[in-house]
């Protein structure tokens, strides 16, 4: 059976509805984690309070926009660009694995670089000054602002 490409996907097969089900799904995990710490009362907020209600309010958002799939007609969905997803994903990999052995500047920089791959036509110098001062951002807010206890450098 040959599909066209105006065909209607079935609601599962949808973009928005599987964003839906994903938001969900995170929430869950958000609103599951928040149970681990103390809640509160809205006048006495503990620890766990705002990620409860970031987590319900996730989920709410994901229910609206699974349900709105039911009436998109969106075509069927092409995976032939995969350069975003790719380097958006090192991205992410990256900071994960070099913020705890090469501190918060090597790691956000290797993110950033990665990530800043995703459009077409970016240079590599102009992906390194906004690394290199996106980085520095973050070493400033994180460690000297907010005063977290994070390792800058290696």
């Amino acid at each position: 059976m040959s599909e066209t490409p105006d065909a209607k996907l079935p609601l599962a097969g949808r973009r928005d509805f599987i964003a839906g089900v994903f938001l969900i799904a995170i929430a869950a995990a958000i609103v599951y984690a928040a149970f681990d710490l103390r809640i509160g009362t809205p006048a006495r907020m503990g620890p766990g309070f705002l990620p409860l209600a970031l987590g319900i309010l996730l989920g709410v958002a994901g229910f609206a926009v699974a349900f709105a799939a039911r009436t998109s007609s969106e075509p069927l969905p092409s995976f032939r660009n995969l350069r975003p997803l790719a380097a958006l994903l090192f991205g992410f990999l990256a900071f994960a694995f070099l913020i705890d052995f090469a501190g918060l500047a090597l790691a956000a920089f290797a993110a950033v670089f990665s990530a800043s791959f995703a459009t077409p036509g970016r240079r590599w110098l102009e992906a390194a000054v906004f690394s290199a001062a996106l980085a520095a951002f973050a070493a400033l807010l994180f460690v000297t602002v907010l005063g977290m206890p994070l390792q800058v450098w290696p």
